[in-house]
């Protein structure tokens, strides 16, 4: 453990991702209670105006505070990733557990689903799911969420065979472990940092994914705060008030390369043949 962590620590990519996470998520935490107005509000009178003193970021076209609106949707983006990643995480993890830890039939049978989902490109498969359960925030996270399914069930169904191949498995299964018990004490515990590292990875992926339906009209609806519905509506406003794309495409940009810094980091650091570097 501390091999890792000073491997981490010694990465410049990490100390970037970090404080790019960390400001996102100091800003969904305290923004809101700081910024003026409400992010609903509108007025007319000042609609898309520039960026000033007043309004730091512009207004949009109904006047409402881009900056204010900004603020608050980075609480709808942790929002997003968390549940989003959350889903894939537990019904891809148990999938992948469940299929590496019993093997035989089921895991024939829940691979060879996984192998059917993974022939959709998963932005395809969202959108399909979003068909039938109709758009909006909530059924955008769903969708995301169980298009990232398969990926989490092949790493972690990974994990849990090396893992279940040694000693300390095998001594507990002797000593009368239950299944369930080895697989939560010995399982559970020692496949989690591919999984860290995946749900890292997998959280820009997911916010790309939603901003993307968005974008398309299919994930967050006026007059939700969403930086990806926010590019929808700017869209028809790009030569008049640039800055009403800049504002969450930027936001976006760098959410993103936080986490993706911080998962790459994440990644060199329990890399096994960086363990000697």
């Amino acid at each position: 453990m501390k091999g890792t962590l000073g491997r981490l620590i010694r990465v410049p990519s990490f100390w970037i991702g970090a404080v790019l996470v960390g400001l996102l998520v100091l800003v969904a935490l305290v923004g809101p209670a700081l910024t003026p107005g409400d992010p609903y509000a509108m007025n007319v009178r000042q609609r898309l105006q520039p960026p000033s003193p007043e309004h730091w970021l512009g207004t949009d076209e109904f006047g409402r505070d881009v900056f204010t609106r900004i603020v608050h949707g980075s609480r709808l983006t942790l929002r997003i990733g968390f549940v989003s990643v959350g889903i894939a995480l537990v019904v891809g993890g148990l999938m992948g557990v469940l299929a590496g830890f019993l093997g035989g039939w089921f895991d024939v049978v829940v691979m060879g689903l996984v192998d059917v989902l993974l022939a959709f490109p998963a932005i395809l498969l969202a959108l399909a799911i979003i068909a039938v359960l109709g758009p909006g925030l909530t059924n955008t996270m769903i969708a995301v969420g169980i298009a990232a399914v398969p990926g989490f069930a092949r790493v972690v169904r990974a994990a849990t065979l090396d893992v279940k191949e040694r000693v300390f498995v095998e001594a507990a299964r002797a000593l009368g472990g239950s299944s369930a018990h080895v697989m939560r004490r010995h399982i559970g515990t020692n496949i989690v940092s591919p999984v860290v590292v995946l749900v890292t990875l997998q959280f820009p992926i997911a916010l790309l994914s939603s901003a993307a339906l968005g974008f398309v009209g299919l994930g967050a609806q006026p007059p939700e705060p969403e930086w990806g519905a926010m590019l929808v509506s700017a869209r028809d406003y790009l030569r008049r008030a640039p800055w009403l794309v800049n504002a969450p495409g930027i936001a976006i940009v760098l959410t993103v390369l936080g986490f993706n810094l911080l998962g790459n980091a994440l990644r060199d650091a329990y890399d096994p043949t960086q363990r000697h570097a």
